[in-house]
C-alpha cells in the first residue's frame, strides 16, 4: 500500500483503488521537483520520493508504482522527437 498527502486528486485514487492507496497508512510516497522532463522513483529514507516536472509526469510515476508494488527505483525520459 502507498501512502499519499491528501488533496482532492489522491482522495479520489484512495477511494477508486483502496488496496492500492492511502492517506493514513503504507509507504510514504512523496513528490519532488526536478527540472528534466520525465520522472524518477527513488528509495528514499521514510519511503519513496518521486522526481517530476508535470502533474502528469507525477501520476504516470503513480501508475508505475501501483503496477508495481516492489518498484525502488526507476526512471522514464520521454524520447526525443525526429
Amino acid at each position: 500500500m502507498l501512502k499519499l498527502s491528501a488533496g482532492p486528486a489522491h482522495r479520489e485514487l484512495c477511494s477508486a483503488f483502496p488496496r492500492l492507496f492511502s492517506l493514513t497508512r503504507g509507504v510514504p510516497v512523496k513528490a519532488r521537483a526536478r527540472r528534466k522532463p520525465g520522472f524518477a522513483i527513488v528509495q528514499g529514507a521514510r519511503g519513496l520520493v518521486v522526481l517530476h516536472q508535470a502533474a502528469s509526469e507525477w501520476f504516470r510515476a503513480l501508475g508505475e508504482l501501483a503496477r508495481n508494488a516492489t518498484l525502488t527505483t526507476l526512471e522514464v525520459v520521454p524520447r526525443p522527437s525526429a
